[in-house]
């Protein structure tokens, strides 16, 4: 297929839930032999407004040139938006069915989904509910370093890297690990992030005890990286649970049976246990999680997960567990994953973008 540059959106707009949504086609695009990329995009702060992302994220860049018609929206809110997105997307996906890319072209031959981060999750959710449909609309999917395993696991290791901090730095940052005070959100930026970034330098032994309890992953070969890994996961406490709690109407994670150890210090590990916060869930937050943020495993078409195996924010381990879902589904020629050994999230480099989405394509044939 011939290198073409994409053009500007032919058509954009609201969908009925208020999800901002832009598609765009490249010259010379022939739906009788082209594709379409419908892209989810990942999480934003609760404080970011809802603005349309950009069509070919900087991962997503080496899609651009290879003569795909490229779809996009925002979620109807920011913040956690996996239940909201998951009904954004099925209405664009209606939208698009309904009137062909407004674009005056016909259905394309091939319609691909790609979600990175959140998106890779409301992506799968959305790919497998398609099984209900009489006419799929999604051809395979490639969800791309999302927590696609247990989204319950995503917010315990959130949190748990709070409360695991929290013991080993006692006020450093006030309040609770799942009720923040909106001056600690508020102030995040301006004095809690340079707070934690003195402590990294001032206390190395402590961090590693952090790293080594939490099982968060940096890279051995960049010091910077633990600063990265650190700062990450404490900032999508501070600054998105108190929108989870909000969003599930409860507070979801128990950690009060849970036994924190790994430090290399026994002493340490017991001081951690005695000092953690314990929080319990909320049954109401539990439910809505099962019944609108767990994937099943079972897809009616293709599907592709890429994932770096040292993500700090999502962890690799949502593929082991994501992986068992299918095994027990009998639905593993239907998936495969794609490891990248390296640290970062969403950290992929062009040829393995383009090599997910090459396996993708060999599935679905």
């Amino acid at each position: 297929m011939t290198q073409q540059p994409v053009a500007s959106p032919c058509s954009a707009g609201l969908l009925p839930s208020g999800a901002q949504y832009s598609i765009a086609v490249p010259p010379g695009w022939n739906p009788s032999r082209d594709e379409l990329v419908v892209f989810a995009p990942g999480y934003r702060f609760p404080d970011h407004a809802s603005a349309l992302p950009e069509p070919d994220p900087a991962w997503l860049t080496p899609l651009r040139g290879i003569g795909l018609a490229v779809a996009t929206l925002s979620y109807r809110k920011p913040g956690l938006a996996v239940a909201q997105g998951t009904q954004d997307l099925e209405e664009l996906f209606a939208f698009i069915a309904s009137d062909p890319l407004r674009c005056g072209y016909a259905r394309p031959s091939k319609s691909w989904l790609v979600g990175g981060s959140e998106g890779a999750l409301i992506a799968t959710l959305v790919t497998e509910r398609q099984a209900q449909s009489l006419d799929p609309f999604v051809d395979g999917t490639l969800a791309a370093c999302g927590p696609v395993g247990d989204f319950r696991y995503q917010l315990e290791h959130v949190v748990d890297f709070r409360v695991v901090f929290d013991a080993l730095f006692p006020g450093v940052i006030p309040g609770s690990a799942v009720a923040i005070q909106p001056e600690v959100v508020t102030a995040w930026g301006t004095a809690y992030e340079p707070a934690v970034r003195a402590l990294i330098a001032q206390q190395p032994r402590e961090i590693e005890m952090l790293l080594r309890v939490t099982g968060a992953p940096y890279d051995a070969a960049d010091p910077a990286s633990i600063e990265t890994t650190v700062l990450m996961l404490l900032e999508y406490d501070v600054r998105g649970f108190n929108d989870v709690v909000l969003t599930l109407g409860g507070q979801p994670v128990d950690n009060t049976q849970r036994v924190y150890g790994g430090s290399g210090d026994a002493s340490v590990d017991a001081y951690i246990n005695m000092q953690a916060e314990r929080v319990a869930a909320d049954p109401h937050a539990v439910a809505q999680l099962d019944s609108g943020y767990r994937t099943s495993g079972s897809s009616p078409v293709p599907l592709v997960t890429l994932h770096t195996t040292r993500d700090p924010l999502v962890p690799y381990r949502h593929e082991e567990l994501f992986a068992a879902k299918v095994a027990a589904n009998g639905a593993a020629r239907q998936h495969v994953n794609v490891p990248v050994e390296r640290y970062g999230h969403c950290n992929f480099e062009p040829r393995e973008v383009l090599g997910a989405l090459f396996a993708l394509r060999l599935l679905s044939r």
